[in-house]
Order: structure tokens, then sequence, then C-alpha cells
């Protein structure tokens, strides 16, 4: 096989490294055997700060004083922290023999590492992102050649797009780590749907209601009510938030069956993340504890300036019942139901009953609380 096939080889070695940074260690190996140096090393660097650092060929033991030499003191980290991305250049280009000879980097440190001349290229150099790669030659090489230089060159670029997509998947990570503790943190449940009802995710307090709870369960591999009476009402909430067009969602009190109700809030996905992970519907449950109705209309007075009459048919319409089955419950007219909703619209501030019900749902657990 000939060098550039070999070549070629180790560049299709770098596009498989993934996420791992300890990958790149095979890869550098490989290029520093087909460019005849002693080893290779890559810098990740954020701000000016090491992310993380991979040496191949190098005694293990020089890394640190390596990082902190390069970072801070050596000549070539000088002219990287003003080159361009793409960058090359050479030992030789940066400092004099006499400089090499008093400088303590050149007189020592390369030679208790057992390196010679170094070729320094900088792959990634934007939004506040570097890396830097260094292949160092055998001290009995002296300055590069331009065969090396070409090769290093060549392969500039490859590991210039494996670097930024592993930074890219680093930072995705730690995203959705710091995303994913933020939402176990929550005492409300959270669960995202994909269209066919299935969870892509639910944080703890969701899993816990999911393995407790007698209102809501994961059946089939699709979420759902455990009661039949809720399980209409919530797949029609789920159907209106994961439809393609003009999801809206809402909410529902589900489990009158049940020791411990929950109020259900259902929104639909933002087009980006639909798009991108599959997810149609978020889906927020909240405990509600026991509790009086005439605590719920107290409250809801308090909160909004309700009368009782007007807390009863907010709290109702809260529960899924329809105008006129309140309204016969409540020994009242239609017209006067009517009447008396747009009042609760009046002082609440909402213009449809789908806004008055998540604004009780909201307003129902900080009632239960006090």
């Amino acid at each position: 096989m000939d060098a550039q096939s070999r070549l070629d080889a180790v560049v299709a070695e770098f596009y498989e490294i993934g996420a791992e940074p300890g990958a790149w260690e095979q890869p550098l190996a490989l290029l520093s055997e087909v460019v005849g140096a002693v080893g290779c090393d890559l810098h990740f660097l954020r701000d000016a700060a090491p992310l993380f650092s991979v040496i191949s060929g190098t005694p293990p033991e020089v890394l640190d004083e390596y990082d902190e030499r390069f970072l801070h003191r050596e000549p070539r980290s000088q002219f990287l922290a003003s080159a361009h991305e793409g960058a090359l250049t050479t030992d030789a280009q940066l400092v004099t023999l006499d400089e090499m000879r008093a400088i303590d980097y050149y007189a020592d440190f390369l030679n208790r590492a057992g390196m010679g001349h170094c070729i320094a290229g900088l792959p990634v150099c934007r939004e506040g992102n570097s890396v830097y790669l260094g292949v160092h030659l055998p001290r009995s090489m002296g300055a590069p050649e331009q065969q090396a230089l070409k090769m290093i060159r060549y392969v500039l670029p490859h590991i210039g797009r494996v670097a930024r997509t592993q930074l890219l998947l680093l930072d995705a990570d730690l995203r959705n780590a710091l995303y994913t503790e933020a939402l176990d943190q929550l005492a409300a449940g959270v669960v995202i749907l994909d269209q066919h009802l299935k969870p892509l995710f639910a944080n703890r307090a969701a899993e816990r209601m999911l393995g407790e709870s007698s209102v809501v369960t994961v059946v089939g591999g699709r979420f759902g009510a455990v009661a039949s009476g809720d399980s209409g009402l919530l797949r029609k909430l789920i159907v209106s938030a994961v439809g393609k067009v003009d999801g809206c969602g809402g909410s529902a009190i589900l489990g009158s069956h049940a020791a411990s109700r929950l109020s259900v809030t259902v929104t639909p996905a933002a087009d980006h993340l639909r798009a991108t992970t599959g997810a149609a519907a978020l889906v927020f449950l909240t405990v509600l504890e026991p509790a009086q109705s005439g605590d719920a209309y107290s409250g809801l007075g308090q909160l909004f300036g309700l009368t009782r009459a007007e807390s009863a048919i907010a709290v109702r319409l809260a529960h899924g019942q329809a105008v006129r089955t309140l309204a016969d419950e409540l020994g009242i007219t239609y017209e006067t139901a009517r009447t008396t909703l747009k009042r609760v619209f009046a002082k609440t501030g909402v213009r449809r009953q789908a806004e008055l019900v998540t604004l009780i749902h909201n307003a129902l657990p900080l009632i239960r609380r006090k």
C-alpha cells in the first residue's frame, strides 16, 4: 500500500471516531506511523480553556507538563492563538536555532520527551472553539520535509470536520444531561409523546405517577388513562395536540374515581422538535391532593375575585363538564350559566373556555398548598 492509500485509510479512521474523546488516540497513532512521526497530539479548547487533550506516541507522564507549556509558554501556542482556521506551521518557521537553544521547551523538555521538530495545525478555530494538532517528528529528522507537510495539509480539513462534529455532540450530550437533571427535579410529571402516543421521555415524577397512579398508565407502549371515563377525554386532548394542523391540546382533571386526581395539560411540540426528534406532544401532570369543592371555590374567589357561583362554574369546566351539563347539576338555566361564564371570562382575562380551563389547572395546585 502506497503512502497516499495509507493516508486515506487514516482519514477513514477519523470519521469513525464518534463522540468519545479517547477514540482519537488510535487514528493519531496511525497518522504518526504514516508520517514517520514520534507522536501526535490534539488539544480541544473553548475560550482558551482546555476541554481535553489526546496524545499518541508520547510518554503519558509528560502529558500534564506538555499541556501547560503548549497552552501558555511554548512559541507555537502563541502563533496558533492568532492564526486562522486551517493554518499550518513548524517550529523552524517560528524560532531560530539560537532561540531553540535558549528556550527550555526546546533545549530541555523536547529532549526528555523524545520529540524533535513539530508540525502544528489549526483544524478548528470558530465560535470560541479551537482545536490544535501537533505532529512531532524524530529528533534525527531535523526540519520537516515537504512530503510530511503535504500529508498534514491533506488530513487537516478532515480532522477539522470530525472535531467540529465531536464538539457539537459533546455540547448536545451536556445539554441533554442538564435538561434531564432539571426536569427530574420537578414535582410535576413531564411526558413527551410521539405521534403514535408512545412516550419518548418521562421525568422521574412522571415515571413515579405511571408506576403508582391509578389515573394514567402506559399500555401496549401507548400513554393513556386507566379509567374508561377519563380515556376518551385524555385521548381527545392528545389527538388535538399531535394533529399536524393547528394543534392546540388543552387541560383536564382526571381521576374522579381515584384517591388522588391529576391535573393534565397537553401542548403540541414545537415544529423543530417534531422534525428533529419525532416528539409530537408534551404532557404535564400535577397531583391534586384531595380537597373539598368549597376549598377550591374559596381559593378561586380569592385569586380572581369570583363569586361562589362563578367559581362553581369555573371548577366544573376544569373538570371537563359541558356548560349544559353543569347548568343542570347546579339547577340553573343554560342562559344563566353562559351569562355567569362571561363574567368569569371578564374577571380572569380570558376569551375562550380552553384558556379558562388551563388557567384553573394552573391555579388549583396553588390553592391546594394554602
